[in-house]
This record gives structure tokens, C-alpha cells and sequence, in this order.
């Protein structure tokens, strides 16, 4: 029997070449599907990544911002620091120069009050007395006060605050009786001063007092711009007696005062002014009720420009409460006209 001749590309060849590359493509599909579920994972992780970045990415944005806020307010407190420090230099400089001022006018007046010793310990002893002052020891340890010229004017500053030395106690002695404001320990104080004042004049001299609120007025009515001759102690006595029958209220006008002074003919040689602080008001009453420390220096100035010139004025200062500068004041209006200053204490004379 004949052999059967094979062939190479049988059912069976062709069976198994497409078996295995059924098995090719089942791998690939595998493979493939592997690939495609693990790239999902790592795609998935990646975006869970991105968003926790992202989320970092915020919160550093958010504290940037919150710096850049912080520099800002840094920056602004610097800024405000250094406009302090330039005004406190500034302020330093001012000082510096007000300092300067001070003591070459320090200088100034000490060289004036050497002047003013020299002269009178030159002048000649002083003459009797007409008035005695009784009963009140030994005061003549007052020794800064010129006494003795020819025409000798006294100024009493009687308005309100001339009640006490605290602004307190006078609101509260201004709403007592006429009698009761009258023996207020400060004004019998002024009034026994202008006392010693009329024992010490000189006897062959002329006098005169005024009292002066917003407006100045003689105490002896009739002798407005009138000189009395001191001799005449009966006269004295009354213009001593009226003025412990005033009532002090008021405020307080230097521009009436020092226009009385300028009224005068022929002018003082001396002038007593018995004050306790700065002017409150003017030639003309003010229309506010209150008046503030600056203020009250340009009605100070503005008064002294008025006072008439060659005329010394001895300041007795009753220092009241809330008014520093009177005394500086004062003592360079009495050391510039050439005479005196002084503060009694509570119990002189």
C-alpha cells in the first residue's frame, strides 16, 4: 500500500499556528489590560498627589500673604518710629535752644538785679515816717522794695481770685457775703501790705491808690489822676480806711491798670503793683468766660507795651494757683523797668 504523501500545511499545522497565535493575542490582551488598570492606579495616586500639593500650595500662599501683611505692618510701624524720632529731635533742638535762651537771659537778669543793688545802696537813707503801723512788730527785714520817692503810685489788683490762693477755695468765697469776702485771709493780707506800704511813703512826698478789676479807679473818690500829699495823714487814714471796705471781685485788667499809670501828671517815680497772677482780660471785656495760659501772656504784653516808660514798677506777687508763668513774668516787668519783684509769704506783713 502506497504511503500517504504529507503536507506540510494540514488542517493540523494550521490548527496549531492558529492556536498559538490565539495564545499571542490572549497574552497582549492580558498584558494590555495590566497595564491600562495599573496605569489608572497610578494616574488615580498621582491626582490624589496633585491635590494635596495643591492644597499645600494654598496654605503656603495664605502664609505668604500673612507675611507680606506682617512686613507691611512692620514697615508702617518703622515708618510711624522714625516720624517720632525726628520729632523728638526736633523737640530736643527746641530745648537745646530754649535752654540757651534761658540762661543767657538767666545772664541777663542777674546782671540787671547787680545794677539794680548797686544803685540803691548809693541812695540815701530814708526820711521819718508819717504813719506808724501799730501792733505788727518789726518789718522793715523788707528790704527789696524801693521806698522813698516823690510821687508814689499804688495799684491793688482786686479782682476775685484775690480771695484765696486756690482756684477752689475762691469759687467758694465768691458766693459768700460782702462782709465775709472782705475778711478772706489773702485780701487782709493785700490790704495790711498797702498798710506798710503808706507807713514807709515818703513824708514830704505825693500818693495815690487805685484799685483795679476791669477797670482801675482811685479809692478816693473825686482824685481820679490826682496826686495827695503824704503829709496829709488824715487823708491817708481815709484812702486806707475805703480800701478795707472793698469787695474784691472781677477779673483782672493790667491794660486798665497801666492806663491809669499813663493818666497820671506828673508821672510816678514809683509804682507798687500788688497783683496775684496774669490778666484775664483786656482794655475790653472778653466775651468767653474762660481764658487760656497763652492768652493771658499776650494780655500781659499787650498791657506792658502800653505802660509809659521811666517808670519803675515794684511787683508784690500773691502767686495763685494754675498760673506758672506770672512770676517770670512779673519779675522781668519789675527788673526791666527798674524795680523790684517779690512773693510774701502767707503770714507777711
Amino acid at each position: 500500500m502506497a504511503r500517504r504523501r504529507s503536507n506540510p500545511f494540514s488542517l493540523s499545522f494550521l490548527d496549531c499556528m492558529c492556536c498559538g497565535f490565539g495564545s499571542v493575542i490572549l497574552m497582549f490582551m492580558i498584558i494590555s489590560h495590566r497595564i491600562t488598570t495599573h496605569a489608572a492606579e497610578i494616574t488615580q495616586v498621582r491626582d490624589v498627589e496633585v491635590l494635596r500639593l495643591a492644597a499645600r500650595v494654598d496654605m503656603q500662599r495664605d502664609l505668604l500673604s500673612e507675611r507680606e501683611q506682617h512686613l507691611d505692618e512692620v514697615a508702617r510701624s518703622l515708618a510711624d518710629s522714625d516720624e517720632q524720632l525726628r520729632s523728638q529731635q526736633e523737640r530736643l533742638r527746641e530745648a537745646a535752644a530754649e535752654l540757651a535762651r534761658a540762661r543767657a537771659e538767666s545772664r541777663r537778669r542777674a546782671e540787671a538785679v547787680r545794677k539794680t543793688q548797686a544803685k540803691r545802696q548809693s541812695e540815701p537813707p530814708p526820711t521819718p515816717h508819717v504813719r506808724e503801723v501799730l501792733n505788727r512788730g518789726n518789718r522793715q527785714y523788707l528790704t527789696g522794695l524801693r521806698m522813698g520817692g516823690k510821687h508814689a503810685l499804688i495799684m491793688v489788683d482786686k479782682s476775685a481770685s484775690m480771695l484765696d490762693r486756690t482756684i477752689v477755695n475762691v469759687l467758694i468765697r465768691r458766693n459768700m457775703t460782702e462782709a465775709q469776702r472782705r475778711k478772706a485771709p489773702k485780701w487782709m493780707q493785700v490790704v495790711s501790705t498797702v498798710d506798710w506800704l503808706t507807713a514807709n511813703l515818703n513824708p514830704e512826698g505825693w500818693f495815690q491808690i487805685y484799685t483795679f478789676d476791669e477797670e482801675a479807679r482811685p479809692v478816693l473818690e473825686g482824685t481820679r489822676a490826682e496826686w495827695i500829699a503824704v503829709g496829709d495823714g488824715r487823708r491817708l487814714d481815709e484812702a486806707m480806711a475805703r480800701l478795707e471796705r472793698v469787695v474784691p471781685e472781677g477779673g483782672t485788667s493790667l491794660s486798665a491798670a497801666f492806663a491809669a499809670i499813663g493818666a497820671m501828671q506828673p508821672r510816678p517815680d514809683e509804682v507798687y503793683l500788688l497783683v496775684d497772677g496774669l490778666p484775664t482780660v483786656g482794655s475790653q471785656p472778653g466775651r468767653s468766660r474762660t481764658v487760656s495760659g497763652k492768652q493771658r501772656i499776650a494780655l500781659f504784653e499787650r498791657a506792658v507795651r502800653n505802660l509809659p516808660g521811666n517808670v519803675p514798677v515794684n511787683v508784690i506777687l500773691y502767686a495763685f494757683e494754675g498760673d506758672p508763668d506770672a512770676a517770670s513774668a512779673y519779675w522781668e516787668l519789675s527788673i526791666l523797668s527798674g524795680g523790684s519783684f517779690m512773693s510774701p509769704s502767707e503770714h507777711w506783713p
